[in-house]
């Protein structure tokens, strides 16, 4: 079967292992289809060329980049007609230009076509977007929902196919595993339990309600590593000030994919204390899946999709309550059995559920699905 995937999620050559998983599968010729530069909030991306692969990539020229989910491609109806797909598999939203362009081409390759989505809030889109995610969710074939919630979303507005609840990304585990990292626990000078966090410094992913959760652990001796960037550090900062805290904290700048293996296990537990807010509930929490690899145990609140992500290899706390977050930090402090039951099951559950080879295998199966209907 000829698949055309359509993202801008495999510029970056570290998520590329999820296509060189699924073009493993002889029955697939794989196709990618993405944007040449992605702009984020933190960062400009351009494409990366693996050294090798099993599939065909197709960076082009797009318009309207540069505010995100509204690109699109000026001559993707050309590369369809040119490779006749039998499945179109859009990871867009559906409101989007892109996947509607998409949708659009089908008539053309009279392909099959699914679509992913992220969103776990209910919007009612203003027009265009409205029309467009109409006119995506009654052509599409199928459905992958990154977390429960958008299947739900997906349902409440109509969609009557199939869906299946699937993570878009998932990791390595002979790279995300448990290793020595005393070396950067010496310069970083963590010298007690490592309480860490990984991500963009911004106020709904929880970080105030940490510092005060951490303000309330008595007599408890340990460092807090924040890696990431962002606005809310002066807050981050002033708070623990004020909390008389600010010399058990240790920053650390964005630091590439790479690394970020080495920065979890420095952790003796990863915290990810998102908040929900009107137009934003924490969607997954990959970091969550790094931390598990490693053998981290996690804590979390209970924003959007984390519960579910954590299962039994971690704690899940009420958002925004510090009280209830510095309890859950307290009983992982003092409990090393309950860190290495937790430790032992997060790395379970990323082998049977998130490993790229895992995805790449259900992600098959729903190709599979979308050939014989």
């Amino acid at each position: 079967m000829k698949v055309v995937l359509i993202s801008h999620s495999y510029i970056p050559e570290i998520n590329q292992q999820k296509l060189e998983k699924i073009s493993e599968y002889n029955d697939v010729d794989l196709y990618l289809i993405t944007p040449q530069k992605w702009k984020h909030k933190l960062k400009t991306y351009s494409i990366e060329y693996p050294q090798t692969k099993n599939y065909e990539m197709i960076p082009k020229r797009t318009l309207m980049t540069i505010k995100g989910r509204l690109y699109f491609f000026p001559s993707l109806t050309k590369e369809i007609r040119e490779i006749k797909p039998d499945i179109i598999h859009i990871e867009e939203e559906p409101w989007s230009l892109s996947c509607f362009q998409a949708m659009r081409a089908k008539k053309i390759s009279k392909s099959k076509t699914l679509f992913f989505t992220w969103e776990n809030i209910y919007k009612n889109f203003f027009f265009p977007f409205s029309l467009i995610e109409k006119y995506n969710l009654k052509h599409a074939d199928f459905a992958i929902t990154g977390n429960q919630d958008a299947k739900e979303i997906l349902k409440k507005k109509g969609f009557q196919k199939s869906i299946e609840v699937l993570p878009q990304l998932g990791v390595d585990p002979e790279i995300f595993k448990k290793q020595d990292a005393s070396h950067l626990n010496e310069r970083l000078n963590l010298n007690s339990f490592v309480i860490g966090f990984i991500g963009r410094l911004v106020w709904e992913k929880g970080l105030l309600t940490l510092i005060e959760a951490a303000s309330k652990l008595d007599q408890q001796d340990y460092n807090i590593l924040i890696v990431g960037r962002g606005k809310l550090k002066a807050d981050i900062i002033n708070l623990a000030e004020k909390l008389g805290i600010s010399n058990k904290i240790r920053f650390v700048d964005t630091v590439p994919h790479s690394e970020v293996p080495d920065y979890l296990n420095c952790m003796d537990v990863l915290v990810l204390p998102s908040v929900t807010t009107k137009k934003w509930k924490e969607q997954f929490g990959h970091v969550l899946i790094e931390a598990m690899a490693c053998e981290v145990p996690v804590i979390g609140s209970n924003s959007g999709e984390i519960p579910k992500v954590i299962g039994d290899a971690g704690l899940v706390f009420q958002e925004k309550n510090a009280k209830d977050l510095s309890e859950k930090l307290s009983t992982i402090i003092q409990d090393e059995k309950l860190r290495r039951k937790l430790a032992k099951e997060g790395r379970k559950q990323i082998l049977e559920n998130y490993t790229w080879k895992r995805i790449a295998g259900d992600t098959h199966k729903v190709y599979q699905h979308l050939i014989n209907y």
